[in-house]
């Protein structure tokens, strides 16, 4: 019921008399103060008539709509009256019979004769009969327009919000669409804008109880609860959770935590137009990153986790885990989402191919990731997935919108100890300082060859689920091989599930695995010895680097060695040699 309080607030308490309304549907479900469900259209006609308000609803499906059931007779009476006078009560579009610009036309002509009219009409206890007009899928029947009809109807619709009449008599006027920047752009700047976000976890947990009511043989599997389902569920429409109870009472079937991870997975997608996609932390229970290029990482990732749990607004708002490729940067991510036990959502590129369709969608974007604390966004290699640099208007600006998009993302304080996000890249220096300064960077370099065995063998359980002793020599002979060759954790995974769908995984199969790959070339060594040392040189503290504290006993890779000074510190110039040095590999 406080979804549709928060509809008439801007009504109720700064008099606004017209609103565009975008985000949830109002045909959404919702529960009511006695918990019985309906939708939010029944919900905000039920409301209205507490304010002496008659809904009039129009789409091009429905026509004209009005719950003439909720009044007396004499009332509903008077109300058709008032409409059939004013031409609003007879509409053809619904049949298919009738030009939809024109009708619409008719519609908002008759609605300005209504709300001019020099009296006011009342219902039969005296009250002023108002009117709330809704015109649903907007973006329909009110593009930013092109024909003589349409323009027409902008000036209709301008003219109404400004009217005296139309004010003084109490009436409203809303705009309603799911889908936010496809209405006329002069309609939009000349109405108040109201985006309503999808139910947050006390919400989902207050509709919970409802399908309780409304679906009694729903059953939860054992690792579920109320709680649960409301976090695993919330900002997402709650169509998508009825479903799942709805199945569940008619079947007889437990709902279970991937069932409600592929509804919420669908549900961000559309609402998201597929801006966002929403990953499955259960993939990574059983993964165990090691080694001690991913100790310190890790430690600081499940740190701030922690945080992120407690809602700790000290916690950084933005880590960037940068180093070479198939170091398990992914991973990480997702463990972090895991520990934190909120969903992670992924951030995808809102760019488009029609001219401002990438600026709504970026806007569209920044405003759902928003509404979905506490959570974790992803961005996986941030440097190709979203523009880095100013592009001087080569595409139309739509990559300048999608960077500031993500640039008003990574500044939002209000997330602080709500979201977090993180990035992951191998390419550091295509980030413009503007972006990368907004993140905590944190390296994650290639594993040393101590720690090959023990990634060895943690990825064939995880494959096979057969433990193997990190110290059986077939497995110190395949962790040198792959060590020499310079096979990241990655594609030792590769080669191990294809030796595992051939001959199984035993260390000897493992050996072989090692012995057949194909080493990494040198150009993509080099390419990715520079994104360590440029990981390492952008960090903020030496406290992330993996050695930190255990200088003595690191085992400490060439590429490194020549950058440290004779105190194991790294030499700022001997770093920068580097760098340059490699540069001509940066690209590969």
């Amino acid at each position: 019921m406080n979804t549709v309080k928060n509809i008439f607030k801007p009504y109720e308490r700064d008099g606004r008399s017209s609103m565009i309304l975008t985000g949830r549907p109002i045909y959404d479900f919702e529960c009511r103060e006695d918990g019985s469900i309906c939708t939010l259209v029944q919900l905000m006609a039920e409301y209205a008539k507490r304010l002496h308000m008659v809904m009039v609803r129009y789409s091009l499906a429905s026509g004209i709509v009005v719950p003439y059931n909720m009044y007396e007779k004499a009332d509903s009476e008077t109300i058709k009256k008032i409409l059939s006078a004013n031409g609003i009560s007879n509409t053809k579009c619904a049949t298919g019979n009738c030009n939809a610009s024109q009708e619409l036309v008719d519609i908002l002509r008759g609605i300005s004769r209504l709300a001019s009219a020099p009296t006011a009409n009342n219902w039969q206890d005296g009250e002023t009969m108002k009117f709330l007009f809704v015109f649903e899928f907007t973006s329909d029947i009110m593009p930013n327009a092109t024909t003589v009809n349409q323009l027409v109807a902008r000036e209709l619709i301008y003219n109404l919000v400004c009217s005296r009449p139309f004010l003084d008599n109490g009436n409203m006027f809303i705009l309603s669409d799911v889908t936010e920047g496809k209405i006329d752009s002069q309609v939009q700047g000349l109405i108040y804008h109201l985006f309503l976000p999808y139910p947050n976890y006390e919400e989902k947990l207050e509709f919970v109880k409802g399908l309780h009511r409304q679906y009694p043989n729903a059953q939860y599997s054992p690792e579920l609860d109320d709680q649960q389902i409301a976090n695993l569920s919330s900002s997402t429409p709650n169509r998508g959770l009825d479903l799942v109870f709805r199945a569940s009472h008619i079947s007889g079937c437990p709902i279970e935590v991937k069932g409600l991870i592929e509804q919420k997975s669908k549900d961000v997608q559309t609402i998201s137009e597929e801006t966002i996609s929403m990953l499955d932390t259960t993939r990574i229970k059983d993964v165990a990153l090691k080694g001690e290029n991913v100790r310190v990482p890790m430690e600081f990732l499940r740190k701030q986790a922690n945080g992120l749990r407690s809602r700790d607004k000290s916690i950084p708002t933005n880590i960037l885990l940068l180093g070479a490729p198939g170091t398990g940067k992914t991973d990480m991510a997702i463990l972090t989402a895991h520990w934190a036990a909120v969903p992670i959502y992924q951030l995808n590129s809102p760019k488009a191919g029609i001219v401002g369709e990438t600026e709504r969608r970026a806007t569209l974007q920044t405003r759902i990731f928003a509404s979905t604390t506490p959570s974790l966004g992803f961005i996986d290699e941030i440097t190709e997935a979203m523009p880095m640099q100013r592009t001087h208007n080569l595409d139309s600006g739509a990559s300048d919108s999608v960077m500031q998009a993500l640039l008003n993302t990574l500044s939002d304080n209000s997330r602080e100890g709500q979201s977090m996000l993180i990035a992951t890249t191998n390419c550091g220096y295509k980030m413009g300082a503007a972006m990368r300064d907004r993140f905590v960077v944190v390296p994650v370099i290639m594993p040393a060859i101590e720690d090959f065995p023990e990634i060895i063998c943690s990825i064939a359980k995880q494959i096979s689920g057969v433990s193997i002793n990190p110290q059986d020599n077939y497995i110190q002979q395949a962790a040198k091989e792959f060590y020499d060759k310079h096979i990241m954790p990655r594609r030792i995974r590769a080669a191990l599930k294809l030796v595992c769908q051939q001959d199984g995984l035993t260390p000897k199969a493992i050996l072989d695995a090692a012995n057949d790959a194909n080493p990494l070339d040198e150009a993509s060594w080099l390419a990715a010895v520079y994104a360590d040392l440029s990981a390492i040189s952008l960090t903020v503290s030496k406290r992330l680097l993996p050695w930190y504290g255990r200088e003595d006993s690191y085992s400490f890779p060439d590429y490194i060695k020549q950058i440290l000074d004779e105190n194991m510190e790294v030499d700022p110039v001997k770093l920068n040699q580097e760098l340059n040095r490699l540069q001509p590999y940066v690209n590969v």
